[in-house]
């Protein structure tokens, strides 16, 4: 029973060690209403693989639903947009499971950090790094602090997606963009 123990602890102790990235995944369904876009357009629904990769697909009155497959526990955008690539709806994986308008905004900063942070990294496991880095910012405190602006895509993204991705988001940060 003794070495039982000791073994466990040992494999522990190797595995924080060598922080091996066992990355579980699991399936996320994104389904939207259509009658909630007035003329049934067509939409693209975005996102990052699991690798770090963009993933889009469509969404229109045929195809009313898509699957990805999401890292689990990591945040992970979910933006739905229109032709003209305005985004309608959005959410963060894994904090929300529905798509909506409140969430789009956070979203929409969350992927500009991860299109940045895709820029930097010389492999898929510096990728994963920095989006479970990402993933400890308080992203549902952050979409309730941009709900008091009444369009927050006004705010200044560059300035926001820079401050968290160096740690240092303060709520004074949100800021209009200097036209």
């Amino acid at each position: 029973m003794k070495s039982i123990n000791i073994f466990i602890a040992l494999f522990l102790c190797i595995f924080y060690f060598t922080r091996c990235n066992f990355t579980q995944t699991e399936d996320f369904e994104i389904s939207i209403c259509l009658p909630q876009v007035q003329n049934e357009e067509d939409l693209t629904v975005t996102s990052f693989s699991t690798t770090g990769q963009i993933i889009s697909q469509a969404l229109n009155s045929k195809s009313k639903h898509v699957i990805f497959e999401m890292n689990k526990n990591l945040a992970t955008p979910v933006l739905v947009s229109n032709k003209e690539n305005k985004i309608l709806y959005g959410c963060i994986y894994p904090y929300e499971k529905e798509l909506s308008t409140d969430y789009s905004y956070s979203g929409f900063i969350l992927y500009t950090a991860l299109l940045r942070v895709e820029e930097e990294c010389k492999d898929e496991k510096e990728f994963l790094e920095a989006q479970e880095k990402l993933s400890l910012f308080n992203w549902s405190r952050f979409t309730e602090e941009c709900k008091e602006f009444e369009d927050p895509f006004l705010l200044d993204k560059d300035l926001i997606v820079e401050k968290i991705l160096s740690n240092k988001f303060k709520k004074t940060d949100l800021k209009l963009r200097k036209k």
